[in-house]
């Protein structure tokens, strides 16, 4: 991490200044794209600011629990003015329906919370790879049915286990649904990405 004064935040974005880029500032920043990738009708600098108000409980309203409240107070953080009510452009923000801003949440989290959110995903990819093997139909033709069934119940008491600490893990890393099921989008996309491109890459010809 940068050697550069800053507060409470993992990463305080608001000691950018002028024309310099985030990974002048950040060089570990620097490998990822949400970083650097330029925000339609947006400063990348100003949503930087937002997102680490609005996550990162190192933040002076990281105590809010009305999830608007403290969206609406972090955009200000961040320099955005309401003028009376907010652009549609910011509402989409504050709603989640940006998919620049979404990465960027899910990135930081990732950075944020690294070890519980590594501990989650990896339980949550296992998770679901199980439960798609537990989907597939019993094969009729097998050699011992009764074997299979068996497995079937003892996958099937695995994932039990597997759910209740997903749950667990999802109590202590989210304090917000909103920003879960965000995070929760943005990652399944990332996954389903992961998965096309394994195949594409083990496709033989």
């Amino acid at each position: 991490m940068s050697d550069k004064k800053q507060n409470k935040l993992l990463y305080d974005f608001s000691v950018i200044t002028g024309s310099q880029k985030i990974a002048e500032v950040y060089p570990e920043l620097g490998y990822y794209k949400e970083f650097d990738k330029p925000i339609p009708g947006l400063s990348l600098i100003k949503i930087c600011i937002y997102v680490s108000n609005l996550i990162d409980r190192g933040s002076d309203i990281s105590n809010i629990k009305d999830y608007t409240q403290r969206a609406e107070l972090a955009l200000q953080v961040a320099g955005f003015e309401k003028k009376g009510k907010w652009p549609e452009k910011l509402l989409k923000v504050i709603e989640g329906k940006n998919q620049y801003v979404n990465a960027i949440i899910t990135k930081y989290f990732e950075l944020y919370a690294s070890y519980d959110y590594e501990a989650w995903l990896t339980k949550k990819i296992s998770f679901h790879q199980i439960s798609a093997e537990m989907r597939k139909p019993l094969d009729k033709n097998s050699d011992d049915i009764l074997r299979d069934i068996e497995k079937k119940n003892k996958i099937s008491a695995q994932l039990d286990t597997m759910k209740t600490d997903l749950m667990k893990l999802e109590e202590r890393l989210f304090d917000d649904k909103r920003i879960r099921d965000m995070i929760i989008s943005e990652t399944s996309k990332n996954q389903r990405h992961y998965a096309e491109e394994y195949a594409q890459e083990n496709t033989v010809i």
